[in-house]
């Protein structure tokens, strides 16, 4: 990923950041489906085709009105938790979803979009994203995927209610009390399936409440 050079940014609040994730030739490029698709373009999809393939999970967001200095902290926060975050011009987004088989998201690819993907633990992605959208209300999350399935701002934010993957560790080990070498599975196990379920029960709980 590029590093962001503020001392040579345009001194605005508002800037289009998707020039920052492009190589300095790319920028400005147009690209349409009545065309070929340049070659720097095919490059960006299959960067995002690969992005995807070594995440956990991903949310879709808009950042329209974030300054440049709070995307960079978005990003540093991401960072920290393994996870990643880019912008990636619509049209090149939809080729690389799918080109991979994801399902539709053309309802969610309006507007500036930012692709959040996790490394590791999904739950930190959405802690977050969703916090961060607390603070800062322009950052609005769109929808995301994990383990097959679309979720939508709502699901994901009550996986970002659920205690990351450590909690949830720190809790098993603190309960079971069967041999140590029988919790390997349940500490190597993908921490997406988990997430899903666990929203499953979330979403149960506000509706019988």
């Amino acid at each position: 990923m590029l590093v962001l050079e503020l001392n040579i940014l345009p001194r605005q609040r508002d800037v289009d950041i998707r020039s920052l994730d492009q190589p300095p030739a790319s920028r400005g490029l147009n690209f349409s489906e009545d065309r070929m698709p340049s070659q720097k373009n095919i490059k960006i999809v299959e960067e995002t085709k690969k992005m995807f393939e070594e995440s956990e999970g991903f949310v879709l967001t808009e950042y329209r009105g974030l300054t440049v200095s709070e995307i960079t902290n978005l990003r540093k926060k991401l960072r920290e938790d393994s996870c990643e975050y880019r912008v990636v011009k619509n049209t090149l987004l939809k080729l690389a979803l799918q080109e991979l088989g994801y399902p539709d998201f053309d309802n969610y690819l309006a507007g500036p979009t930012a692709v959040a993907v996790a490394r590791e633990d999904v739950i930190k992605l959405a802690k977050d994203l969703v916090d961060f959208s607390k603070e800062k209300e322009k950052l609005v999350v769109k929808a995301g995927y994990i383990d097959g399935q679309v979720l939508s701002s709502e699901d994901i934010k009550r996986i970002a209610r659920l205690p990351s993957r450590e909690e949830l560790v720190g809790k098993i080990l603190g309960s079971l009390k069967s041999p140590l070498y029988r919790l390997a599975n349940v500490m190597v196990a993908p921490a997406r399936s988990l997430v899903v379920a666990l929203s499953e029960v979330a979403k149960q709980k506000e509706a019988t409440s």
